[in-house]
């Protein structure tokens, strides 16, 4: 194909609402998808108009007559795989050029005759691939709105630079002058508002000095001194620690007044920039969320994979023995693995779920809660011991959830012949409580990896289904940890943080 699945897949990304919450469920965004009548990824329409925030029109190509006013009227340009390189291209310009921040979505499939090449694709913003159409809405509609979110905020972040630069240039803003002769130093209204001082506070450059950082003051000592002396011009990023002991990232440049080789007056500026070092170190933090986000989601991509086909064989496999014989055991079999299956996308919807928080909390009894998922996925050959312990707020089918998920682990993982569910304290306080077993422990396992997408069970097996225990604790405001049992098994302790 001239560029591998790996390489496509490579920039799969789905937003999460911790970034997007109020564009999310707010907004309604409008789409353009351009694709030929008939084409494959075609199918991809029918499910974007299905989403309540998208709008979408369809058209077969971008010409003279339609492409100026359909993109200052759209929030993204979708186009197909299936138009040639220069087409591509074109669309891509346009949008860049008709409406400057549009991001483009490429729609491609596995029957691409001829994909696009890597110069095309790393064009695009984004691309939906293999089958997008038949992924959960809830997942198709994150892709988009991740990548418009992202456009949005690469062009709101050019913007703030280019204010920033063209205020910089202005200079008098936030002014300062010193005369060298009468050791005279005076400030704009502005830099005083910076420092957080009364506008008649009198000082010397020491004075000043003494404001910024201790780290920073040497290096602002020596360009101002040298300023002073050669007439060198400077510009510095420093902290400054305000008259009220707040502390600002600020922009200090200085220039001089030299006058037959002498230095007479400097002059500068002083600009509050923490906002933008603030908005960098959030872009750096953001940039690194979504590469663990890209990340988890490669791993889950694979466990997913991995977890639907096993069973969906089985149900093949029996059915046509089924046929073949009539058998009623292959029935129970399938019927078994249908089980596994939606037990499957039901941990794959918590992970990919737009909520953040839990609703619906109530005082619940630990003990009791317990022993419901116990009737639910309990077995004659295992005991189940519960101790008394205080109740905490959660949500109680989600605690049942979580009770599930950690004896169905202890099940299916292990040679456990009781399962102990009992109160933790942190001295005399109640602290949360833990679920231990007389199994076999970890094994291979690391216990600090267990909750990772991909590793799951005391036997190393892979899967989701811990990680959906520990997004339920998180989003209860708990933790959670695995560790060896005194008794040569495995304990997973939740924290509910009650002092």
């Amino acid at each position: 194909m001239g560029i591998t699945d790996e390489i496509l897949r490579g920039r799969f990304i789905v937003g999460s609402d911790r970034f997007s919450t109020e564009v999310s469920t707010t907004n309604r965004f409008r789409l353009l998808f351009v694709t030929k009548p008939g084409s494959q990824n075609a199918a991809i329409g029918p499910e974007l108009t299905a989403i309540p925030q998208f709008t979408v029109e369809t058209i077969p190509e971008l010409t003279d007559e339609t492409e100026t006013t359909l993109l200052e009227r759209v929030d993204c340009l979708l186009l197909s795989g299936r138009f040639d390189d220069a087409t591509i291209e074109r669309g891509v310009l346009i949008a860049r050029n008709r409406a400057p921040g549009t991001p483009v979505i490429l729609v491609l499939t596995d029957q691409e005759d001829q994909p696009p090449g890597e110069a095309v694709l790393a064009k695009a913003d984004d691309y939906l691939f293999d089958g997008a159409e038949k992924m959960p809405r809830t997942v198709l509609k994150h892709r988009v709105l991740s990548t418009i979110e992202n456009s949005r905020a690469r062009t709101e972040l050019h913007r703030h630079r280019d204010f920033l630069r063209r205020t910089e240039e202005l200079g008098d803003i936030g002014g300062w002058e010193y005369d060298l002769d009468s050791e005279e130093l005076r400030w704009t209204e502005h830099v005083y508002e910076i420092h957080e001082l009364p506008h008649e506070y009198e000082l010397s450059v020491d004075d000043a000095l003494d404001f910024y950082h201790e780290k920073d003051r040497p290096q602002l000592r020596e360009k101002l001194e040298t300023l002073f002396e050669t007439g060198d011009p400077f510009s510095v990023q420093v902290r400054l620690v305000t008259a009220r002991g707040n502390v600002r990232w600020v922009r200090v440049r200085g220039d001089a007044d030299v006058r037959n080789g002498q230095v007479q007056k400097t002059r500068g500026v002083v600009q509050d920039v923490t906002g933008l070092v603030e908005q960098r170190m959030e872009t750096e933090r953001l940039r690194e969320q979504l590469r663990e986000e890209k990340a988890r989601l490669k791993r889950l991509s694979r466990v997913l994979s991995h977890e639907l086909r096993n069973p969906l064989t089985a149900i093949y496999g029996h059915l046509e023995l089924y046929h073949d014989s009539g058998g009623r055991a292959h029935l129970d079999t399938v019927e078994r693995n249908v089980d596994r299956l939606e037990a499957v996308i039901d941990d794959m919807t918590w992970l990919v779920t737009e909520n953040n928080s839990v609703a619906e909390m109530s005082m619940v009894d630990v003990s009791s809660v317990a022993l419901d998922a116990w009737e639910t996925v309990g077995t004659e050959s295992v005991t189940l011991r519960t101790e008394s312990m205080e109740r905490v707020p959660a949500n109680r089918s989600l605690l049942q959830t979580v009770f599930e998920k950690l004896f169905e682990n202890t099940l299916m993982h292990s040679s456990a012949t009781e399962i102990v569910v009992g109160p933790q304290y942190m001295g005399d306080h109640f602290d949360g409580f833990y679920i231990e077993d007389d199994g076999d422990g970890f094994e291979q396992t690391d216990p600090d990896e267990l909750f990772e997408i991909g590793i799951t069970g005391t036997g190393g097996n892979s899967g989701i289904g811990l990680s959906v225990v520990k997004e339920i604790s998180e989003r209860h405001d708990w933790s959670i940890t695995a560790r060896e049992a005194e008794t040569g098994g495995a304990t997973f302790e939740i924290k509910t943080s009650l002092l």
